[in-house]
This record gives structure tokens, sequence and C-alpha cells, in this order.
């Protein structure tokens, strides 16, 4: 509903490309709901930030877990070193089965260029509010009073972005450093030979693909 209500907007993709790293790059300004694989939701946006810099609302936990790392880094696909996530402060949920919907309460607010950081949704109503929204195809702000807060940020996140796949080092990909400009690559990404994980002096050998292909 809100990508056709907010055409222009970019992000607002299906959450399960997400979890796949599969998000088309979203250029400009951007609204995404993220799944983190573990019966969780939040949102991402970057309208209100800096460049390189994307804001997370998350009505539950006050960290980023790797999942969200790398569903922000892939819909954002930046050639910089890291991307900054900032934890913005935002309505607490009462009990733990409602996150979806305030996940959606702050993508709606974002879309309509409202900050989530100053609404406090009147939880009791929001499910009512959706199915409403449901049946008539079209979302509107959900039910809230306005807060003021003095920061708005609870806490931030560097996160680095390694190889030509710009995603970060999530512990499960072995990874190895180019001995040309010092930087990290995945062993799936790049294609590193197994021997290179085995033998120092291969390791200190070993060149990217762009290295090798200068040094020719």
């Amino acid at each position: 509903m809100l990508k056709d209500q907010f055409p222009q907007m970019k992000g607002l993709q299906d959450p399960v490309l997400g979890t796949k790293l599969h998000f088309e790059i979203a250029h400009g300004s951007f609204v995404q709901v993220l799944h983190d694989g573990s019966l969780h939701w939040v949102t991402v946006g970057n309208l209100f930030s800096r460049d390189n810099t994307v804001e997370l609302y998350d009505s539950l936990y006050s960290s980023v877990p790797m999942s969200i790392k790398m569903q922000i880094a892939s819909i954002i696909m930046t050639n910089e070193r890291s991307v900054h996530v900032t934890i913005q402060k935002f309505q607490r949920q009462q009990g733990g089965v409602d996150c979806g919907l305030f996940a959606i309460a702050a993508a709606t607010d974002l879309c309509n260029r409202r900050d989530p950081s100053t609404s406090n949704y009147k939880q009791t109503e929001m499910r009512s509010h959706l199915l409403q929204a449901v049946k008539y195809a079209v979302l509107l702000p959900f039910p809230s009073e306005s807060v003021t807060v003095k920061s708005k940020t609870v806490k931030a996140v560097q996160v680095p972005l390694w190889c030509s796949c710009r995603l970060p080092d999530n512990g499960e990909d072995k990874m190895a450093e180019c001995g040309g400009c010092d930087d990290y690559y995945h062993k799936t990404c790049a294609s590193i030979p197994r021997e290179v994980f085995q033998n120092n002096q291969k390791a200190k050998e070993w060149r990217c693909r762009d290295c090798v292909d200068t040094s020719q």
C-alpha cells in the first residue's frame, strides 16, 4: 500500500528480498521494513540523516544484529568503507508480538515525512487501524500523540564494509586481505584459492582482481 501511495519513495520492497540480500539498490531517500530472521521487525530509512547514514527504528531492542547490518548494506550498496547506523529513540512496545505494527507505523510516518521519534503510538488501536487500512487499501499515519525528545539518537554504530560485494564480515565466509590494496575479500565473492588460507606466503602474495588488472 505504501508503495502505491508513495511511488517516488525508494525502498518499500518485499522484506523477503532482504533476507536473501536481493534488494534493489535504493538511490536517494528510502524507507524499508526489515525482518531480522528471528521473528522481529524493524524499519530503516535515511530521510533525516546525512550521507552514508541510516536510521534504525526498533520498538524492542537497542542493538543492530548482523542480519540487519547485512540488509542495510545490501540496500544502499555504498562504495564507502563503512556505513553508519543510528539507533533512533523510538517508543517501546508493550509485550512481544506487536513489533510488526510498530515497524509499519514508523514506515508510514517516514513516508509522510514525519519523524517516528516524536510519535507516541496508541498501541491498543494499532491493530484495528491496520485492518481498516487493508480494508480500504489506504494506509494513514497510525493514531499517536506527539512527544518532545531532546536527543533522537540512542546509539551510533559504524559497520565496516568489505569486498566487491560491499557487505560486512558476517563471520561465516572466510576472508583474505589483498596484498595490493589492503582491502579484505570474501572467499566466495573473489574465488580465493584454498591454499591462500593454508599458507602464509600464499596469503601475502594474493591479490584481488582489480589489483591484478592494474599491475598488468
